[in-house]
């Protein structure tokens, strides 16, 4: 991969700054026009990447993730992260990215997800979310699957839903057929109307972003198989 590219593997952790200096490319970004050419285009299909070019330099970002295929959305956010920092579009990237994730998607770096949210425009999220009548503070659930060890790694995600069958869906081991014998939970926690961050109802899940307190989290069903 050329040096140009910024990758979110590179940086050291809260220096934006470093990283771009690193890579060598902070004079080629003063421009307010995003020039493709530094970004990592290589989850795009070669058919769509004059498309993607186009539409990344009109900052239609929701065209943007229609012609990446579906299941290298979330790589192509990420490898590109930095990017859509420096051009200052990481809050509509990442609006345009979370609306696009097939249903049922689990290919999310809590991590990612974290920094993500410790530097996109919270107000502007919340002025792009769904209309909802929910009253705060709020019960919420997330379903989960995977490895025990990694159980509350995963239940520290920001995504979460305010109807407890939607969690159920996202924890049923036949949901996943290469996890049969995988542990699966749903987790229940509170969340206050200051620690959400988007809330969408695109996908019929109910489902608000938020941060939650991770020693207020607790495991209300479990589907694990018994071996």
């Amino acid at each position: 991969m050329s040096e140009r590219y910024i990758r979110f593997q590179d940086f050291i952790y809260g220096d934006v700054k470093r990283a771009i200096q690193m890579n060598k490319i902070y004079d080629n970004v003063k421009s307010n026009v995003i020039d493709p050419d530094l970004f990592d285009l290589s989850f795009c299909s070669y058919s769509k990447k004059e498309s993607v070019q186009r539409a990344l330099i009109d900052e239609d970002f929701k065209k943007v993730f229609i012609e990446i295929d579906e299941h290298y959305r979330f790589l192509f956010f990420r490898n590109n992260l930095m990017q859509f920092m420096m051009y200052d579009v990481l809050t509509d990237v990442f609006y345009e990215w979370y609306l696009s994730r097939p249903k049922y998607s689990y290919s999310m770096d809590v991590l990612i997800i974290k920094y993500i949210l410790e530097h996109v425009d919270r107000d502007k999220l919340i002025y792009k979310s769904d209309s909802h009548s929910y009253k705060f503070p709020l019960t919420v659930y997330r379903g989960v699957i995977g490895r025990k060890d990694l159980r509350d790694y995963v239940s520290h995600g920001y995504s979460w839903t305010a109807d407890y069958d939607v969690a159920i869906k996202y924890s049923w081991p036949t949901l996943w057929p290469t996890h049969r014998d995988a542990n699966c939970f749903v987790y229940k926690t509170v969340i206050n109307e200051d620690s959400v961050y988007l809330y969408t109802n695109h996908k019929d899940e109910k489902e608000f972003v938020c941060k939650v307190r991770y020693d207020a989290i607790e495991i209300v069903h479990d589907f694990s198989p018994i071996l």
